[in-house]
């Protein structure tokens, strides 16, 4: 049975974007370091598959290899998506249920006067709402898909302006879009993209099979978006500036066995 080995991509968005450099600003995270992984938590992880072989000798499977990218100033999905926008909707609501009140009116006056308001508040509703939707994600102001990732600042408070406030607010999340180099050129890796449930990464990541037949170290080259807030100005709305970015680590295929990570022996039965 293979075995699945994660990395957790951490990068620092906005020092990436500032200096136009990603390898500088990303921290490799893996699952390996008991196995032999060299550089964990720097932008240089090297890291270690054992299992060329099973300890009786036999060739052993393939392994699996998993990217998932986080900024380091991310905030909980959950707060991002709900929490503030059900919040300030309701608040804006109540704020406005008074207008609403037409005691002292009589007959056709007061109908008259629950239909202005209800008109008043389903357009502040619409107002109130418009800072909850994500801004587009394009290489301009007037074109592009629109995101439903709102603008919030590291507080988890909602921002309907980027001016004055750039640089509190939480950016688009980075996502990995290809993985080449070294290691897939010479058939050692094969990665593609998957769907999963996993929340952090809006359900998709990178994944990698590893042809462990192949000893030795070798180089690869993860591709990633990040997304520079680009502020509004007198004739353009705000918006999101895709900037395609890269870094460099290494895989290294011992003739090692493959060993159970919970005993630390071959590749067993759990202890009961």
């Amino acid at each position: 049975m293979s075995q699945q080995f994660g990395i957790m991509v951490m990068v620092d968005v906005k020092a990436a974007l500032k200096t136009k450099n990603l390898q500088e600003h990303v921290y490799l995270i893996g699952n390996m370091k008991d196995f032999g992984s060299q550089n964990e938590g720097t932008n240089h992880l090297v890291s270690k598959v054992n299992g060329t072989y099973w300890y009786d000798g036999s060739q052993a499977g393939e392994e699996v290899m998993n990217w998932l990218a986080i900024d380091i100033n991310d905030l909980p999905r959950s707060v991002q998506r709900s929490a503030h926008t059900k919040s300030k909707t309701i608040e804006s609501v109540l704020s406005k249920l008074p207008l609403l009140d037409s005691k002292n009116l009589k007959g056709g006056k007061a109908k008259e006067a629950q239909d202005d308001q209800l008109v008043d508040l389903t357009n502040h509703l619409k107002k109130s709402t418009m800072g909850t939707t994500g801004l587009h994600i394009s290489t301009d102001a007037k074109t592009g898909l629109q995101t439903e990732w709102p603008l919030i600042n590291t507080k988890g408070e909602l921002v309907e302006k980027v001016a004055g406030n750039k640089d509190e607010i939480v950016y688009h999340p980075p996502i990995i879009t290809n993985i080449t180099g070294e290691a897939v050129d010479l058939g050692i890796m094969f990665p593609a993209q998957y769907g999963s449930p996993n929340f952090s990464t809006e359900g998709w990541y990178w994944c990698a099979t590893v042809n462990t037949a192949h000893e030795g170290q070798f180089s690869y080259t993860v591709h990633v978006s990040l997304f520079d807030l680009i502020e509004e100005t007198k004739n353009t709305p705000a918006y999101w500036k895709p900037v395609n970015m890269s870094f460099d680590a290494s895989i290294l295929i011992s003739r090692d066995p493959m060993k159970n990570g919970f005993t630390g022996a071959g590749d067993s039965y759990l202890p009961i």
